[in-house]
């Protein structure tokens, strides 16, 4: 599936923007205002969350989730406390719920150890399609239903275990898991996929333009749930819109492609940049919208491909010492 290589680097480059918008621009009196990030931040991370649980084929078992709950641990301890030790602090890395911006790979830990439960539908109920979605429905509720408990947890276990990001974007990797295992995305793909994205698209513009003004003052579960549905009409506009570029053989598709492969080592080393740099003349509606943003995209290229070059340096250096080590 070409498209969802494509729509994870929309949804990384959408990220480390981002992140230029927080790390690099932020201003107290001025942030509320940054239109751009706002309308961002409505989607960015749930596309990219939604996509984490769409490439998930099938639940794993308990010693494959184990495995691979290790491959995402293993970087961002091996990554995040080296950025911690040379740029941020190390008390923050291990006992903030932000992990130095590395919450993502311990929340994505956390899914993959529960993802095995989601088996257990499956050999109870085979040959009853339908009586297993219904029953994935139910145990990802149920699953939801926990991390909302958890988070009222005391403050230092809430933090060092990102419970409440968990809480906040498990509906959204699951979603992306039961609509990859039960072909849900065909729906929007095998029939009019540009017209269903244009009326989605167009759908997610007018609910949010509604609810803009209100989303800062919703709260608990109503914030969540109206955030949610504005996150899945964007999700699903995209999903449909990209799927017209499965087969696109331009500049622009293959690298979107190229970065699509290369998530990984953009997320954990993006940022060892963008902690240096400083946009302050970005601050404020006062600029530009079209200008802001053409220059924090610019500078969100920049910092992609400057990560994809160090992760390469990176996976090098890491080959050669394990030959050393092994003789």
């Amino acid at each position: 599936m070409t498209h969802v290589d494509m729509l994870k680097a929309l949804a990384m480059l959408l990220v480390v923007m981002g992140h230029v918008f927080y790390f690099c621009t932020y201003n107290e009196t001025s942030f509320d205002d940054e239109l751009i990030f706002n309308v961002i931040c409505t989607f960015h991370v749930p596309l990219f969350w939604f996509l984490s649980g769409f490439v998930v084929y099938e639940a794993p078992t308990a010693r494959k989730s184990m495995r691979k709950s290790w491959s995402f641990l293993r970087p961002m301890l091996v990554v995040g406390l080296a950025n911690a030790l040379l740029i941020g602090k190390v008390s923050d890395f291990f006992l903030c719920g932000g992990h130095n911006g590395y919450w993502y790979l311990l929340a994505l830990a956390i899914f993959y150890l529960v993802m095995p439960v989601f088996r257990v539908t499956s050999n109870l109920l085979i040959n009853k399609k339908g009586y297993t979605f219904l029953a994935d429905i139910l145990l990802a509720m149920a699953v939801w239903m926990v991390f909302k408990v958890l988070v009222h947890l005391p403050e230092p276990i809430l933090s060092v275990f990102t419970i409440y990001s968990c809480y906040i974007f498990w509906p959204f990797f699951i979603i992306g898991f039961l609509v990859r295992k039960y072909e849900l995305h065909r729906l929007l793909t095998q029939r009019h996929s540009l017209a269903k994205g244009l009326l989605l698209a167009a759908a997610y513009v007018l609910t949010l333009t509604a609810c803009y003004d209100r989303l800062q003052t919703l709260e608990g579960l109503t914030s969540v749930v109206v955030e949610g549905l504005i996150a899945l009409l964007a999700i699903a506009a995209l999903f449909a819109l990209f799927y017209q570029l499965r087969d696109n053989q331009s500049a622009v598709s293959r690298q979107l492609l190229f970065v699509g492969r290369h998530t990984l080592h953009i997320y954990i080393f993006h940022y060892f940049f963008i902690r240096f740099i400083s946009t302050p003349f970005l601050q404020g509606p006062q600029m530009n919208v079209f200008l802001k943003l053409a220059i924090v995209t610019a500078i969100a290229v920049a910092v992609v491909y400057a990560s994809i070059l160090l992760g390469w340096l990176y996976d090098r250096a890491k080959q050669r010492l394990t030959r050393i080590l092994c003789g």
